[in-house]
């Protein structure tokens, strides 16, 4: 299981396929068969040996179907010798995974032999001119590992390379993305220019880990927001459900109002703009301006009569009181 990639890194074996005629895919480790499932595409044939019971069984039924994966149970180191073999004729990616990884809940095999690496590549003995070979989990190597694996089982940086120099003399080594890469000699200047571009900086990596408190930070101001959000939402629900019912009062009242004065336009009595609010002709604001406005204008008439007879009655009671008679009611 990389740092960078949890499998191999499909970007990689799209490099090599471009300058080697590889063929086969070999590799240590299969866990879930997650890849073989990535590298089917791009070879005729993959070949994958897993230890542990479970996980065999597990990628036998997901690859029952597929002729191209072949599927071995047991050690790895004495398995790997057979494949190793038919590709000493046609180039090969090999994929070295059969260490132990110790964030499986124990279904990993090997806990009693962690790391067969030395073993596999004594196994292997050569590989072809145009072959590559990979090994996972570089970081594990490069210096002794930690807790809770058992650094005795565990070969270091130094070793590797005097077996990996011991399989062909026109190989270079390289560590990248987490990864040993044993690749062929005449392709140093394009994969350092593929790993310059797809490299990854370990420095960035760790101030990322740094970054971490701050990130968690923001991502609770972030959901704060959204459970704010989430509660003005609602709301807006609610009121908009109680404009609906609004307009819906609004409709029903119009709707009472046209039937009345279609009633009466149907008699002769409505008056001009009663006809014009049938028929849609202008708009109800004004419509309803225009309403208003007859309506104050015929109160005002009415006061103005109220007024005027109150007028003419103290006229007529001072008449009379100084005639020293009662006039009759004006009204």
């Amino acid at each position: 299981m990389g740092a960078v990639n949890f499998s191999i890194d499909v970007k990689l074996i799209r490099f090599f396929k471009r300058f080697l005629p590889l063929v086969s895919f070999i590799e240590t480790g299969t866990m879930k068969g997650d890849t073989v499932a990535a590298v089917k595409p791009y070879f005729t044939k993959t070949v994958s040996i897993e230890l542990s019971d479970e996980y065999y069984k597990f990628a036998v039924e997901r690859f029952r179907d597929d002729p191209d994966v072949i599927l071995l149970k047991g050690d790895s180191a004495a398995l790997i010798e057979g494949p190793a073999r038919e590709a000493d004729s046609k180039p090969a990616m090999f994929w070295l995974d059969a260490h132990w990884c110790c964030d499986d809940e124990g279904k990993t095999g090997g806990v009693g032999s962690q790391c067969p690496l030395l073993k596999e590549l004594r196994a292997i003995g050569r590989i072809h001119p145009e072959s590559v070979l990979l090994v996972d989990d570089a970081r594990l190597f490069l210096c002794t590992p930690g807790r809770p694996h058992d650094y005795r089982q565990w070969p270091d940086f130094h070793d590797i390379t005097a077996a990996l120099s011991a399989l062909s003399s026109v190989h270079r080594i390289m560590v990248v993305n987490d990864v040993i890469v044993f690749y062929p000699e005449v392709l140093f200047e394009p994969f350092r220019r593929f790993v310059h571009e797809t490299g990854v900086d370990w420095l960035a990596i760790a101030n990322s880990q740094r970054d971490i408190p701050r990130i968690t930070n923001e991502y609770k101001t972030l959901a704060d927001n959204h459970e704010t959000l989430v509660r003005t939402h609602g709301k807006t629900l609610v009121e908009i459900e109680e404009l609906r019912r609004v307009c819906e009062k609004e409709r029903m009242h119009y709707e009472k109002t046209r039937k009345a004065l279609a009633a009466l336009d149907h008699t002769g009595q409505a008056p001009e703009w009663h006809r014009t609010l049938m028929e849609g002709g202008r708009e109800r604001r004004e419509i309803k301006a225009r309403m208003r406005e007859q309506t104050m204008s015929g109160w005002n008439l009415v006061i103005q009569r109220i007024e005027s007879c109150r007028w003419v009655k103290q006229v007529l009671l001072r008449t009379a009181s100084i005639f020293g008679r009662t006039p009759k009611d004006p009204r």
